[in-house]
């Protein structure tokens, strides 16, 4: 999945329980921003810069929208 699709997935998914553009987008950052802040990664064949570089990708990619 890139991170556009990633970024697009997690918008979408809490655009549906709020119903709220800006709210969606707020909660997509915070999820992406605990994930890149977490110690505690479940790597998933990717080392942790891979990973870390992943989200924040993701994070570039929730802010355009």
């Amino acid at each position: 999945m890139t991170p556009q699709e990633k970024a697009d997935e997690l918008y979408v998914g809490y655009w549906r329980l709020t119903n709220n553009a800006r709210i969606a987008k707020e909660c997509a950052l915070m999820a992406v921003n605990e994930i890149i802040n977490s110690e505690k990664f479940i790597w998933g064949g990717y080392n942790r810069d891979e990973y870390r570089r992943y989200f924040q990708e993701v994070k570039i990619e929730i802010e355009k929208l």
